[in-house]
């Protein structure tokens, strides 16, 4: 229950603090001035002084106002560690109880914690339907499918997005429905079906631009730039990341500002433009490291690795997989452990190259029991499979090979079968190419299965 500052003794510690919360809020700056965390120093102020006070309710309730500000310039330990204080003092309001306990959730998802995220993800969700927050329901429902999502469950995540997409459509509420397409694009994009996910990109944005949403069109923007470099469509995919990068500029978007700066490393690096592509990437990583954005970093270091990989700088490489491992996330440990490998083999570390190859396809085997269509773990386990072939004692010897190599073989023609896109399948080529340069022969057979999809595509 709020506490009103005329029913208290003028002097007691509590009337202080809700009289120091009251004059922050007379001070506090239009939100049309607001462009970083120090034009909201007023309502900071205004929400210590409400927590000293013990009005949690009012608390909770500022910090409500100024939330999607503090997110879009990435202060999410900030936010961690407020909501943190109001899960301490009890927010009593059923609606503000339920605000804080998804914030919190939110917080611990971009910082990384994606269980933690879920666990309070999903109390969440029974206080929304305890309440009647249907509304809520559907962004509780979103949440929690975009932490499946990257934990590798994309088949309940799609299932939760298309419950948000139907309560959206019930309330009438456009802007929530082009948000939430959006996260169900990602999903079959994931599965590797990108003629969906395109269109469902499309209409999104376009529904985006009807309603002026200019945070969803960055976002928007910068998704479908990825759907487009995978189809090698790089001045397209470029297109889409330089102007998701303007408007997350001129927001203040931290995060789509890291996210499209990744985009450009990533078009940039494949068409061959690698000084970009590296200038690209720190930038991206920086930005990451501004806002404490664990998986953002870990893609960093990954293409990183990758490029110091390809320039033959093995230590430089090794380093960036090993802050990838560090991070742990299991959508890249096993891209680190299988680049990994393939450094031991430059080193003629045949039993350590195996270790890291076997790794890899564990983890990649662990993420497609979540999801068997996921293209990315499928690919990585070809390639990895291709690389504890090599390693076996007996690839020395020529009539052994063809056995050898036969599970990756299998494998990579299910990868294909779930999505052949070329920039999908460059990558793959990538790693076998960078396995040959470790002085492996005998790879043909893998390479013309590969380079024979794209010879069709051309």
């Amino acid at each position: 229950m709020s506490i009103d500052p005329s029913e208290l003794t003028p002097y007691t510690r509590r009337a202080l603090e809700l009289r120091a919360a009251e004059y922050y809020a007379s001070i506090c700056k239009p939100e049309s001035e607001w462009h970083s965390s120090d034009d909201l120093a007023p309502q900071l102020e205004e929400f210590e002084h409400y927590i000293q006070a013990g009005d949690c309710d009012h608390a909770c309730s500022e910090l409500e106002t100024i939330n999607k500000p503090l997110i879009f310039w990435g202060h999410y330990d900030m936010l961690l560690r407020m909501r943190q204080r109001l899960q301490v003092c009890q927010v009593s309001l059923p609606h503000l109880r339920l605000a804080n306990i998804n914030g919190l959730g939110y917080a611990y998802y971009v910082l990384g914690d994606l269980e933690m995220a879920i666990t309070l993800y999903e109390h969440a969700l029974t206080l929304a339907k305890e309440f009647g927050y249907v509304e809520k329901e559907g962004t509780i429902m979103v949440n929690l499918g975009r932490a499946h999502s990257d934990l590798g469950r994309y088949s309940y995540a799609i299932a939760l997005y298309g419950q948000a997409i139907q309560i959206a459509q019930e309330l009438g509420t456009p802007q929530k429905y082009s948000v939430w397409l959006g996260d169900l694009a990602s999903a079959y994009r994931d599965l590797g079906n990108l003629q969906l996910a395109s269109e469902y990109y499309t209409e999104a944005l376009a529904m985006a631009q009807d309603s002026g949403e200019l945070s969803s069109q960055a976002r928007l923007l910068g998704d479908l730039g990825y759907i487009y470099y995978y189809l090698s469509r790089t001045d397209e995919a470029i297109q889409c990341f330089t102007e998701a990068l303007s408007l997350a500029r001129e927001l203040g978007y931290r995060w789509e500002e890291g996210n499209s700066l990744y985009g450009l490393g990533i078009t940039h690096q494949y068409d061959a433009q690698t000084d970009e592509a590296l200038e690209y990437f720190h930038s991206s990583l920086k930005t990451y490291y501004d806002i404490g954005h664990s998986r953002g970093k870990s893609y960093c270091y990954l293409r990183i690795g990758y490029m110091s990989l390809l320039k033959g700088e093995m230590d430089q490489a090794q380093q960036n997989f090993y802050e990838v491992l560090n991070l742990d996330f299991v959508e890249n440990n096993n891209q680190a452990n299988l680049a990994l490998g393939i450094i031991a083999l430059y080193r003629q570390k045949t039993e350590d190259a195996d270790a890291y190859f076997s790794d890899a396809c564990v983890q990649s085997r662990g993420l497609l029991t979540k999801t068997t269509r996921a293209y990315a773990p499928q690919y990585i386990l070809s390639t990895a499979l291709v690389g504890r072939a090599v390693c076996h004692s007996r690839w020395a010897d020529l009539t052994h090979r063809t056995d050898l190599l036969a599970l990756a073989l299998a494998e990579y023609s299910y990868a294909l079968d779930i999505t052949s896109a070329p920039g999908i399948v460059r990558d793959a080529l990538r790693d076998l190419e960078l396995i040959c340069a470790a002085g492996v022969e005998g790879l043909e057979p893998v390479f013309e299965l590969l380079e024979g999809v794209l010879d069709e595509q051309s």
